[in-house]
C-alpha cells in the first residue's frame, strides 16, 4: 500500500511538472511570427519609445515585442532625463512617431502596427 502511495504520488508531481512546462512555453511564446522584422520596420521608420524602469506599463509594452525588443529605439527617461525633456514626455511609456504624433500609455503590438503601418503577422 505505502510502495503504491509513493508512486502515485511521484506519477502525480510529474503530471504537474509537465503541464506547469508547456503552460510556461505557451506564455513564452508569442501569437506573432515576425517580431524582429516588425521591431526593426518601427525603429526603420522613425519610432521612439519612452519609458522608464519603473513604469509597470513600459514592462508590460517591451514584454510583449520579448527579445525582439532589442531592435527598438527606446529611451530610458530616468537614465536620460534631458532627451525625455526634449521631447516633452510627461509620461510613460511614451511612443513618438516621426510626424511627431505621441501615443500615450500602453498601446499593444496591433495598435503599433496600425500605426506604424509596419507589417505583424501571426502564426
Amino acid at each position: 500500500m505505502k510502495n503504491k502511495l509513493i508512486l502515485y504520488g511521484g506519477g502525480a508531481v510529474v503530471v504537474v511538472m509537465i503541464i506547469a512546462a508547456l503552460s510556461y512555453n505557451q506564455w513564452r511564446s508569442s501569437p506573432y511570427e515576425n517580431l524582429d522584422e516588425f521591431a526593426q520596420c518601427i525603429t526603420d521608420k522613425g519610432i521612439v519609445m519612452y519609458g522608464t524602469d519603473s513604469c509597470s506599463y513600459c514592462r508590460a509594452e517591451k514584454a510583449e515585442f520579448k527579445s525582439a525588443f532589442q531592435y527598438i529605439n527606446y529611451i530610458e527617461c530616468d537614465k536620460e532625463p534631458e532627451r525625455c525633456a526634449e521631447a516633452n514626455i510627461e509620461s510613460t511609456p511614451t511612443w513618438v512617431l516621426a510626424d511627431g504624433t505621441k501615443l500615450v500609455g500602453k498601446q499593444g503590438l496591433e495598435r503599433l502596427a496600425d500605426a506604424s503601418e509596419c507589417e505583424l503577422l501571426k502564426k
